[in-house]
């Protein structure tokens, strides 16, 4: 699978359960608002916690959250 790699901070709005963002709900890339359809996949690093997500358009994207610097990063877009 190719993919366009970003390194961009982001505004993310997430869910907060047990603890605070905790999980990505909607992100704005590009000047647009995309709500996440569904979580594929998520695994925690080191540092960050990891979200491979579907958006309401269909493409995924891959979101990292640096829960120590609290800054949301979108490292990946893969290629529909």
């Amino acid at each position: 699978m190719s993919s366009e790699e970003k390194l961009e901070f982001i505004k993310v709005e997430s869910y907060s359960g047990y603890k605070a963002d905790e999980r990505p709900v909607s992100f704005i890339y590009d000047g647009r608002k995309f709500m996440v359809g569904r979580i594929i996949e998520q695994w925690r690093g080191p540092d960050s916690d990891c979200f491979k997500v579907e958006a309401g358009d269909g493409r995924e994207f891959l979101l990292v959250h640096n829960y120590i610097k609290d800054k949301w990063v979108l490292e990946k877009i893969f290629d529909r």
